[in-house]
């Protein structure tokens, strides 16, 4: 019985130890969301960080071998390249070979081909080694950042980050670490499988960066104020972490909240980078810098008046801490105070405080005092428009001076009617045709005369006779 023991003791160390130095698969960069169209252009990128090799050939037909997508198992065919996946080396799983090698033409290595469609709404995806095992699994969402910016996600020192596509060149865990991540912008998990448990690598402790909202809209010309969080790797807040931003137009800045300025239109990548002792993380924010095309109004009388502000552009703008100015008082309107596209935003005197006359005009400054450029004004007093006013902006206006400039032309024709009628005087047209009217009735007048008197002329002259007269009888049919 011990000998019978003794023989079955190495097999089974041997086993064993095949076991932890199984090669794992990884994955270290994913193209869920390319920019333009999805079709053909999706493709993830794999690592072989284990101490052997694997024949991804073997990902078909009866082999357990397998890329899983949202729950679907998806069988691997080679297409350029060597199917042996060296320890250390990186393959492209493409859902087009063709699409991919055209789109990244200086790519050499590997690409296996796979029929699958990566979610643009994130899902999770694994893979599965030859033996049955899930060597790696993450799960992806758009929050991550690479959505059709022409980035990819990619694993930059064990953390999910959103970059320009590297594939062949990913920045993955050390040899070894066979620690399956789900993605997140800032939480990291360690999901459980059989072959991770047999990793003697830890996880490299991170922290992790958030810049706030993926995208951001501002005024040019007005400050905007952007504030970064930092946590360590339990989620717990760190206070003292270094925090640089870069706005994206040369300008940069140091702090948990800063402001800045733009003062171009265009569209900037606001990057925050943060360090704490030997760790560091980044995040980024989208800036969408728009020209303000707006318009003032005020209206009322001294005893109750308002200010309305009109947004003529196309995006909702923010005007948290603008102020209206009228007669040396300031109202401030308050946080989160937002405009619509094309819509107007009247605040009241009653809310305002400001008592606007008739005949002033009231001025939109930005949160730090400047002028905000508007592109009209207008008083209830003179409906008068400013020089730089666009024809878009004027259109109310416009109609209403159309409608007074019709009131006054037809008010002065009829003052000049009334003028001309009370001095007898008469434009020669109508003289005229009034001269040819007498003249005509004159002549039958003068006809009718003639007529008569002859008649008369006969019946004293006895000369009337029967055939003088003529007898017109009327038969009923």
């Amino acid at each position: 019985m011990q000998k019978r023991f003794l023989l079955v003791l190495p097999i089974f160390v041997f086993v064993a130890l095949a076991k932890v130095t199984f090669a794992q698969i990884v994955f270290t960069e994913i193209m869920y969301d390319p920019q333009g169209g999805d079709t053909g252009h999706e493709w993830v990128e794999i690592l072989n960080q284990g101490a052997d090799p694997v024949d991804l050939s073997q990902c078909k037909s009866k082999s357990p071998c397998r890329f899983i997508e949202g729950g679907n198992n998806h069988e691997l065919a080679s297409a350029s390249g060597s199917p042996i996946l060296a320890p250390g080396a990186y393959a492209i799983i493409a859902d087009s070979p063709q699409t991919f090698l055209g789109d990244h033409p200086g790519y050499s290595g590997t690409v296996v081909d796979s029929s699958f469609s990566l979610k643009n709404t994130g899902e999770t995806i694994a893979f599965k080694m030859p033996d049955g095992s899930v060597s790696d699994t993450v799960t992806y969402s758009p929050d991550m950042g690479a959505t059709g910016d022409g980035n990819s996600l990619q694993k930059i020192g064990g953390v999910w980050k959103s970059a320009q596509p590297t594939p062949g060149n990913g920045d993955a865990p050390a040899v070894g670490d066979s620690t399956n991540t789900t993605a997140t912008n800032v939480t990291s998990s360690t999901v459980t499988s059989s072959s991770a448990n047999l990793s003697t690598f830890p996880a490299d402790p991170q922290i992790f960066a958030d810049a706030g909202p993926q995208t951001k809209i501002v005024s040019v010309g007005a400050p905007v104020t952007l504030t970064g969080r930092v946590w360590g790797l339990k989620k717990e807040p760190i206070e003292n972490a270094r925090m640089t931003w870069a706005f994206g137009d040369g300008a940069t800045a140091e702090g948990a909240t800063v402001s800045h300025i733009y003062y171009y239109p265009g569209e900037y990548t606001a990057v925050l980078d943060a360090a704490s002792g030997f760790f560091s993380a980044s995040d980024r924010v989208r800036i969408m810098a728009v020209a303000p095309s707006l318009t003032l109004r005020t209206g009322g009388d001294a005893t109750r008046s308002f200010v309305a502000i009109e947004n003529f552009g196309n995006d909702e703008l923010d005007l948290s801490g603008w102020q209206v100015v009228e007669s040396g008082k300031t109202f401030v309107l308050p946080k989160n105070t937002f405009i619509n596209a094309h819509k107007i935003l009247t605040i009241a005197s009653e809310v305002s405080g400001l008592v606007v006359a008739a005949t002033t005009t009231a001025a939109l400054n930005f949160p730090n005092g400047t002028a905000v450029p508007l592109a009209g004004t207008t008083t209830a007093g003179a409906q008068k428009i400013s020089e730089n006013s666009t024809q878009s902006t004027s259109n109310s206006v416009a109609l209403s001076q159309k409608s007074r400039l019709r009131s006054e032309s037809q008010s002065a024709n009829a003052l000049a009617a009334l003028s001309e009628n009370e001095t007898g005087q008469l434009p020669a047209a109508e003289s005229s045709s009034l001269w040819m009217w007498y003249s005509g009735i004159a002549l039958l007048g003068a006809l009718g005369a003639l007529a008569i008197r002859m008649t008369r002329k006969k019946a004293e002259n006895g000369q009337l006779v029967a055939s003088d007269f003529e007898i017109i009888e009327e038969n009923d049919d």
